[in-house]
């Protein structure tokens, strides 16, 4: 036998739900949804100390979404019971403390959320390698400059002015890139052929 609906008070917000979805397809209809008969609505609601099983409440605003309200009192289960005393049927002879509702109660979700990372492992390693390869052509070209030129009989550069500000390439800078370049490339391989 299946457990009994949890019960709720009925506030004004209720019973306009009940009254907008009885209006849009009878009283009928919203009892049986909600698993009574009208009588057993209509004595729930003419009680001195009137709650009704949580299931009407969610077919009423299930029948008031359905027929296009935009009242989100009358729509909305969670805007509904705002304020309403929830509680577990009562027995004979036991008495349940009411729990208040205040705030919205949550969706539950049937999947845990994962952790969102800002991006994935294979995104990591694809900027590394990056940056690395861009390390090994700008150390190429100051280096070269630095260390090349006087090599090549040239004096030391280091491959930049600073008024105005802007690259000022020599012979040994340029010759920097070039190894740069080819030590980028051994470090692609490597990176691409031994390591994945």
């Amino acid at each position: 036998m299946g457990e009994p609906d949890l019960e709720v008070s009925v506030t004004p917000r209720i019973r306009e739900a009940l009254q907008a979805a009885i209006d849009k397809t009878g009283k009928k209809d919203v009892a049986s949804a909600g698993g009574l008969t009208t009588n057993q609505l209509d004595l729930l609601l003419g009680a001195e100390d009137p709650h009704i099983p949580m299931s009407v409440v969610s077919a009423a605003c299930l029948t008031n979404r359905a027929g296009g309200d935009p009242h989100p009192n009358h729509s909305s289960v969670s805007e509904c019971l705002k304020g309403a005393t929830i509680r577990l049927p009562s027995r004979p002879g036991t008495s349940t403390p009411p729990v208040k509702s205040a705030e919205p109660i949550p969706q539950l979700t049937s999947k845990p959320r994962r952790p969102v990372s800002l991006m994935d492992q294979k995104s990591v390693k694809l900027i590394n390698f990056g940056g690395n390869t861009i390390s090994f052509l700008l150390l190429g070209y100051f280096l070269g400059g630095i260390v090349l030129s006087p090599l090549f009989g040239a004096p030391s550069c280091i491959g930049v002015s600073f008024s105005p500000p802007a690259a000022s390439p020599c012979l040994g800078s340029i010759a920097g890139i070039v190894i740069g370049a080819f030590a980028g490339l051994g470090y692609t391989v490597y990176f691409f052929v031994k390591r994945l």
